[in-house]
C-alpha cells in the first residue's frame, strides 16, 4: 500500500453488544448525562459499580455524553413546528438567529462535558463501541457534536482515529465532520472554528486521507478488471479517473465548514489536492461564500490542480 493507503486491518465500528438494558435505577444517569448536569452525574455514577455495562435508546453512557441534549432536540422540534419553512428575508434572518441559540445553549455544556467524559473514562468504559442501529463511535459523535478536549481525551483512552462507521461502515471520524446530514434535525451545532480544531485534532493524530475505503476498493477492482491492452495511453479521462475520492468530495465542504488554512495543509499532506471539475462553482467561490477568508490565499497557490 502507498503512505496514504490503508496499511493495516481495518477496524469496523459495531454496536455496542451484550449490554443490559437501563434500569429504573441507572435512567437518571443517563438523563443527566444527556442534560449535561454535571453535579447529578458524579452523585449517580459514584454508586454504580460498572457504568459501561448499560444501553438506554441503542446508547452507552458515553454516547450519551456526547449527543445533543434531548431537550434541546425537543425544543428543536416544537420551534420548527412553530415556524415552517419560508423564503422571505425576515423568516431567514429569524432562523439564523435561531441557530446561534441552539449553538449557544450547545456550547454551554461542553466544558461540564468533558470534564464529566474524564470521570467516565476513568471507569474503563469502552471507547470503541457504536451505537444501534447506525453504528457511529463515540469519535464520529464529537465530529459532529464535541470538541477538540473531547477528541483528545478519548484519543489518549485508545480510540482509533481510523475506525469505520456511519451508514455502510465506510466513514471515519475525520470525513464525518463534514456530514452535517448525519445531525438531522440539529445540524452545525458546533461553529466552523471548534470544527476546524477537532479535525486538526484528528490529522494530528493519523486520520490519514479521507475516503480511504473507497481509493482502495476503486483500486482493488481496477485490479481484477480484465486487461483491454489500452492501458497505456493515458488521457484527460484517465487523470481524472486516478485522483482519489477525498479531491472530489472533501474540498467543498471543507471549505464551507472550517476556517483558516492550518487545517487545509494537513489534508493536502495526506495525499489529497484540490478539485471542483470543470463545471459549477469554483472552490474559491466556495469559500468567499462561507466567509471563508483564510483559505482564499491558500486557494490562489493550491487550488483545482
Amino acid at each position: 500500500a502507498s503512505v496514504h493507503g490503508m496499511e493495516r486491518k481495518v477496524n469496523y465500528v459495531r454496536a455496542a453488544r451484550n449490554k443490559l438494558p437501563a434500569t429504573p435505577a441507572v435512567e437518571p444517569l443517563f438523563q443527566a448525562a444527556g442534560e449535561g448536569d454535571e453535579a447529578a452525574f458524579a452523585r449517580l455514577l459514584s454508586g454504580l459499580p460498572n457504568p459501561g455495562d448499560y444501553v438506554m435508546d441503542g446508547h452507552t453512557l458515553l454516547h450519551a455524553l456526547i449527543l445533543p441534549a434531548p431537550s434541546l432536540l425537543a425544543y428543536e422540534k416544537t420551534w420548527r413546528a412553530a415556524h415552517p419553512r419560508a423564503r422571505d428575508p425576515a423568516f431567514l434572518a429569524q432562523a439564523r438567529a435561531h441557530r446561534e441559540e441552539l449553538r449557544a445553549r450547545h456550547a454551554a455544556l461542553l466544558l461540564a462535558r468533558v470534564r464529566m467524559m474524564t470521570s467516565l473514562l476513568a471507569r474503563g468504559v469502552a471507547v470503541g463501541e457504536g451505537t444501534y442501529p447506525d453504528n457511529r463511535a463515540p469519535l464520529h459523535l464529537v465530529a459532529l457534536y464535541g470538541n477538540a478536549a473531547m477528541v483528545r481525551l478519548l484519543l489518549a483512552h485508545g480510540a482509533d482515529v481510523r475506525q469505520y462507521g456511519a451508514g455502510n461502515r465506510q466513514v471515519a471520524p475525520l470525513e464525518y465532520a463534514l456530514e452535517q446530514k448525519e445531525a438531522g434535525t440539529l445540524p452545525e451545532l458546533i461553529d466552523a472554528g471548534e470544527r476546524t480544531a477537532l479535525m486538526i485534532a484528528l490529522l494530528d493524530a493519523g486520520s490519514g486521507r479521507p475516503y480511504l475505503i473507497s481509493d482502495e476498493r476503486q483500486a482493488q477492482a481496477a485490479k481484477d478488471k480484465p486487461s483491454t491492452g489500452k492501458e497505456g495511453k493515458a488521457g484527460k479521462e484517465d487523470d481524472e479517473d486516478q485522483r482519489a475520492t477525498a479531491d472530489y468530495l472533501l474540498w467543498r465542504p471543507l471549505l464551507r465548514l472550517t476556517r483558516g488554512a492550518g487545517v487545509l495543509d494537513k489534508m493536502l499532506a495526506t495525499g489529497t489536492t484540490p478539485y471542483s471539475g470543470e463545471q459549477g462553482k469554483s472552490l474559491y467561490a466556495y469559500a468567499a461564500e462561507a466567509g471563508n477568508a483564510g483559505a482564499l490565499d491558500w486557494l490562489a497557490v493550491h487550488g483545482n490542480r
